[in-house]
């Protein structure tokens, strides 16, 4: 007579395994050390802006967004806008997502102006 014996070894495979090789992965992805290589994708919502005619003295206001598109936060330096413009809302440290940046215009004389925000 012949005797089969059946031994049985456990090993870490099919939905067990994915999972633990899923828990091994999300263990080891943490803010420390930072991320090196993703990108921040900084753009406004309106890329040229122009103020309704205005009156010396009378303030002219248009909202837009700045928009943070990738995946790290973004240090940002703006330059400063000269009168009879003016900015509320630039942000100098940007995480993904969007802020919303207000924009001004009060004129103290009659003529056309420009100005560029960089």
């Amino acid at each position: 007579m012949t005797r089969m014996r059946t031994v049985a070894r456990w090993a870490p495979t099919g939905l067990l395994g994915a999972l633990a090789a899923l828990l091994a992965l999300l263990g080891a992805c943490r803010d420390e050390p930072p991320l090196t290589g993703a990108r921040s994708l900084l753009r406004v919502s309106q890329e040229l802006v122009t103020f309704p005619s205005s009156y010396p003295g009378l303030e002219r206001q248009v909202e837009l967004r700045v928009v943070n598109a990738g995946r790290t936060t973004l240090d940002v330096e703006w330059t400063a806008l000269a009168a009879p413009f003016s900015a509320e809302g630039l942000p100098t440290r940007l995480g993904p997502g969007e802020v919303p940046v207000r924009l001004r215009f009060r004129p103290e004389v009659t003529g056309a102006t420009t100005a560029t925000l960089t």
